[in-house]
């Protein structure tokens, strides 16, 4: 009896972290699930709905996994008791991440093609980076040159249809780009001023600007998120939920339950199979015609990508989590 009670406490602990490993497993095939049919589901839904319909339904999934999963006072009473001036910076870049950003990504996503909008949107970290030494003035090493040197490349790739024309990019391209840019300013201030504010702040003060600005803009429009609805073909309904609860609701609490059981570099790293399922789901279910220099520009950005996650973006595992947590769009 006396060895089998010594033994319990080891069995509990290794019943306990197979549990973990279990649950973080499936939450990281939910996650990159997620992010793989986010774009392909966005781009079917852009042709019966606007830009900033589908702004308004993307961060409102996201405001309301805030209000279930942290309570909606609870919130309120965390940002009530936020500065003055840093609140105004909050709204600000709420206002960058929540509403300019995502609305450039969807009129952008509506002009050009799934694969396209997924393999551009990266883009995104390269900006950031450009802007934490601008305005962080953090330290660039060369190994993380050589990353960025590789995404861009794959990028340059793409735009270039493998080098074989002079730029090809489209308004729909160009938008997608616009809205990494403006991701990035969103990102690299939340870095330098809010790594103090809770995550579930900042999601819900950018779905709540987003909200507002689709209300306050929806009353000088003909066309209406409700006429929409009303005129939507009956096939884009399947597309419409799981946009909603596939794409965006899983998408985010399944990243929440990853990052709570495995470590931040894991679910990071992980995160760019997105890249992948993606091009391979917008093939299957657009139908889109994949190019063989788009899969070496995928090739070349996911290698940058992994690149990146050895050497880091962030200063410490804290500042990637908090990141990533209120960007769950792209793990970076």
């Amino acid at each position: 009896m006396k060895e089998l009670a010594l033994t319990l406490p080891v069995v509990e602990r290794n019943v306990s972290r197979t549990n973990s490993a279990v649950v973080g497993g499936i939450s990281l095939t939910c996650m990159v699930v997620a992010g793989s049919v986010y774009p392909v589901f966005g781009k079917q839904l852009t042709t019966a709905f606007s830009p900033l319909s589908l702004l308004f339904l993307s961060e409102m999934m996201g405001g309301l996994f805030v209000i279930m999963s942290f309570g909606l006072f609870p919130v309120l009473r965390k940002i009530a008791g936020i500065p003055a001036k840093k609140l105004t910076l909050l709204i600000i870049i709420g206002l960058t991440s929540g509403v300019i950003a995502p609305y450039l990504w969807f009129k952008g996503l509506h002009l050009t093609t799934a694969v396209n909008a997924e393999l551009f949107s990266r883009a995104e970290m390269i900006f950031l980076i450009i802007l934490s030494v601008c305005i962080l003035h953090e330290k660039i090493t060369r190994y993380q040159m050589l990353a960025l040197s590789v995404i861009v490349l794959g990028i340059v790739c793409v735009a270039l249809k493998g080098f074989s024309v002079a730029i090809a990019l489209n308004k729909g391209d160009a938008f997608v780009l616009l809205s990494a840019v403006a991701y990035s300013f969103g990102g690299a201030y939340v870095k330098r001023d809010m790594t103090d504010v809770a995550p579930e702040v900042i999601i819900f003060v950018r779905a709540s600007l987003a909200s507002a600005f689709f209300v306050s803009v929806s009353v000088f429009m003909q066309n209406t998120l409700l006429s929409e609805l009303r005129t939507m073909p009956p096939e884009l309904m399947t597309a419409l939920l799981c946009y909603g609860f596939i794409a965006k609701f899983l998408g985010i609490y399944s990243y929440h339950e990853a990052i709570d059981t495995l470590k931040v570099s894991t679910v990071s790293m992980f995160s760019t199979l997105a890249i992948a399922g993606g091009i391979i789901f917008a093939a299957l279910y657009l139908k889109e015609e994949i190019h063989l220099y788009q899969i070496a520009g995928a090739t070349l950005i996911v290698l940058g990508v992994l690149m990146m996650q050895r050497v880091g973006v962030h200063k410490n595992s804290t500042v990637h989590k908090h990141h990533m947590s209120q960007h769950h769009r792209h793990n970076l």
